[in-house]
């Protein structure tokens, strides 16, 4: 159509000379009404910036559970599970534990006799010992009173040798009987001594006869100690509220989830239990954007598995290094590739709780970066700029008027300003001053003689 009206105005413009440029420059400035201007009012309300971002719900705190011998696992309850603390969640194979625990029960009995046995004739052995040191000790008793009778004797007779009423022979027959019952002291003496060590080195080694069977003893308790926990730990237990999710292991040449009838090594991991009563949003934020992230800072957090409820949440840490290697994504309009910014884990709280929390769902969580009350609002499109202010454009009394504003901030949607504007008042989307139609030559409009006018247009172009 434009078509047909450009080669309209051309023959115009060829055969009626002036009177030809003259209608095309009446058609290219032709004015359209202010009515076609979209428009629209100014808000006053509540303005928000808030970053968003998607990532996934996990648990605050979660308990990993696994066995402490080899085993099999014979018997597991199903994932999803809702479990409380000492709930059991996987059953181990116990034939070959409890034919252990029976064999070291009986070698415990054993031990113990042998125990019993060493310490009666420990016993024994010091009721005998008793009777040697009594014995023994009677036999001391016995010469210390025949030394003192003989000392008697010989001091008795001391004296009747200086009062010249015994003979010389006498008292020497008594020194001689007095030094014969000393040694025989001496010498009882001597082996109660040695009797009294050889019955302790008796006793000792009984003593340490019955240490060393005690040793095989507490062994074997703890053997059986022992068995009786790995046969307890054969049903492995939760240790916190939660819901049972089950980890990979390696079997069979590839990695898959636990299950029933699986060989596993000791300490393997094998079950996770996310305690659901506290969630966290946990979402990457690209380097561009995580400084304006701050602790404190509300949030809302929405599921895909729960649409249309919006969770209230906050802002309760971010990480100082990047999660993860830069993206390669294209910057250029040439199409090269360019490494993307770094992304960081922002961890947000979810407040209060839900019976359809999982670890692991997708979770769209938006960060209030900037909260105001009562401001008014301008869709982006209203924001114009004239001779270097910045401002839009309202409906005045005698036409569109340029009315500057200072703009306070700005979201995905619209502007906080401030400016003597009032709510409900009528801004235009774009500026009223572009009201010419679309161009179709690229003239000067200072020319003013026909033979100025161009042979042909050189492109259709405009503003929206």
């Amino acid at each position: 159509m434009r078509g047909k009206m450009l080669a309209g105005f051309l023959a115009l413009g060829i055969v009626g000379g002036g009177g030809g440029w003259m209608a095309w420059r009446a058609y290219q400035t032709q004015a359209v009404p202010l009515e076609s201007i979209p428009s629209t009012s100014v808000e006053r309300g509540k303005f928000a910036v808030t970053l968003s971002s998607i990532g996934e719900l996990r648990a605050a705190k979660s308990s990993v559970l696994s066995t402490p011998f080899e085993g099999k696992i014979t018997k597991i309850i199903p994932e999803g599970t809702r479990v409380e603390p000492g709930d059991p969640v996987i059953w181990f194979e116990t034939d070959d534990i409890e034919n252990e625990l029976e064999a070291e029960i009986a070698q415990l009995d054993l031990d113990k006799k042998d125990l019993q046995a060493a310490m009666d004739d420990y016993e024994l052995e010091k009721v005998k010992n008793e009777y040697s040191l009594q014995s023994e000790r009677t036999k001391v008793e016995i010469a210390r009173q025949s030394y003192e009778d003989a000392r008697q004797k010989f001091e008795a007779e001391k004296v009747l040798f200086e009062k010249n009423v015994s003979p010389q022979s006498k008292l020497d027959e008594r020194r001689l009987a007095l030094l014969q019952a000393e040694l025989s002291l001496r010498n009882a003496q001597i082996n109660l001594a040695k009797v009294e060590e050889n019955l302790a080195g008796n006793l000792r080694v009984k003593k340490s006869a019955i240490d060393k069977v005690q040793l095989r003893v507490d062994r074997a308790e703890r053997e059986v100690e022992e068995k009786q926990r790995d046969l307890e730990a054969a049903v492995v237990r939760a240790t916190s509220p939660g819901d049972i999710s089950y980890l990979k292991i390696w079997k069979s040449g590839s990695v898959a989830k636990v299950a029933e009838g699986d060989q596993v090594w000791r300490r393997s991991n094998l079950v996770e239990i996310p305690d659901t009563t506290e969630m966290h949003a946990v979402i990457p934020v690209n380097e561009i954007d995580v400084s304006k992230v701050e602790v404190g800072q509300r949030a809302e957090v929405e599921l895909v598995a729960l649409p249309g409820q919006l969770f209230p949440a906050s802002v309760i840490g971010k990480s100082i290094v990047p999660i993860s290697d830069p993206a390669q994504r294209s910057w250029d309009r040439g199409g090269g590739d360019s490494p993307g910014p770094r992304e960081f884990e922002v961890r947000i709280r979810v407040e209060g709780t839900h019976d359809l929390f999982r670890q692991g769902m997708t979770a769209k969580a938006s960060i209030y970066l900037d909260e105001r009350d009562d401001v008014l609002k301008v869709p982006l499109e209203a924001l114009a700029e004239k001779d270097g202010v910045e401002g839009v454009w309202i409906e005045g009394t005698g036409g569109p008027d340029f009315q500057p504003v200072t703009v306070l901030a700005i979201n995905q949607h619209h502007a906080a300003v401030d400016g003597p504007l009032t709510e409900g008042q009528k801004v235009f989307l774009r500026p009223p001053t572009d009201t010419s139609r679309p161009a179709l030559v690229a003239a000067e409009a200072t020319r003013e003689s026909p033979a100025d006018a161009p042979a042909a247009p050189a492109s259709a172009g405009g503003t929206s």
